[in-house]
Formats: structure tokens, sequence, C-alpha cells
């Protein structure tokens, strides 16, 4: 039996993913952390992790993690889970997003088992608070960026304003 004794991010796991590698993932209400036959590593909210409480985790076929967390889906890579985890006051974890801004209805639960499955055609179908959500992870990029916002002109009164005249 394992615990936070052990390195185990909490006592109370919600989710739990064997990668190809045979590297074990296990999320608790407090992190991420990672088995790899010897010893946990952990990462937290406080290392950049999108929330603390885990309800699923699935592998990708780009060797990928699709964490559900209480916010949506976030998608990390265990190389930055290692760089997040070694360093991590400078090396905040980097991930891919997924939420309400991206139509996902609800949020990912642990209730019923399976809560989260990965299909042939690489597909992953999570249960979420408002039904099924399918994610198809070739359709979705590593990092949602958005586009600075341009002001191409400035109407006020019916006046057109140059946007060099602008202050922003």
């Amino acid at each position: 039996a394992y615990t936070t004794a052990h390195g185990l991010s909490g006592d109370m796991v919600t989710a739990i993913h064997e990668a190809t590698s045979g590297t074990i993932w296990i999320g608790t209400l407090h992190g991420l952390s990672r088995f790899d036959g010897t010893r946990f590593t952990t990462v937290t909210h406080a290392e950049g992790l999108p929330g603390n409480r885990l309800t699923a985790i699935l592998g990708d076929e780009e060797g990928g993690l699709w964490l559900g967390t209480d916010f949506g889906f976030a998608r990390i890579t265990p190389d930055a889970f290692d760089r997040a985890a070694r360093q991590p006051a400078s090396n905040r974890l980097p991930y891919r997003p997924v939420d309400a801004s991206d139509g996902l209805d609800g949020i990912p639960t642990n209730r019923g088992y399976p809560n989260a499955a990965r299909l042939d055609d690489g597909t992953l179908w999570f249960v979420t608070s408002g039904g099924v959500t399918v994610l198809t992870p070739a359709a979705l990029r590593e990092l949602r960026v958005p586009a600075a916002p341009r002001i191409e002109r400035v109407i006020a009164d019916a006046k057109v304003f140059a946007p060099a005249l602008v202050d922003l």
C-alpha cells in the first residue's frame, strides 16, 4: 500500500493509467504522481498542474497524457512533467487546455467505472457532468495561443480615428 508518506500526491486515488512504457500515472485529489516501479514523482497545482483534483488519465498515440481536471481537460507530456518536477520554480508545467471555450459541456467526473477510455481509432472518451465528451487528439494542437488583438480602426460618435492615435 502506498500513501503520501511514500511520495504519492494524495491518499485518495481518483484516476490511474499505465503507459505503454509500463510507467504508472496516478491522479489524486491533490495532484499527479508518476510511479516508475521504485519511487513516486509528483506535480501539483503549485508546479503548474491545471488544478489539483484529477478525475481521469488517458494516454494518446504520441505519448502525451490527457488529464480530466476540475476545470476541464489538459494534455501534458511526460518530458514537461519531468522538467516541472525537477525545477518547479523555473519550469511551470505547460499544458494544452480543453474547456468551455472549446465547447466542453460540464466538467470531467470520476463517477462510474470506467470513466474514461481510448478507442482503437485514437479518440478519447470521458465521462463529464454534462454526459460524455469525445476528444480527437490529432485535431487539437499542443498549446492554444490566442492571437493578439489588432485594431484596424476606431469609430466614436460617427468619427473615424486612425489606430495610431488610439491610446491603449
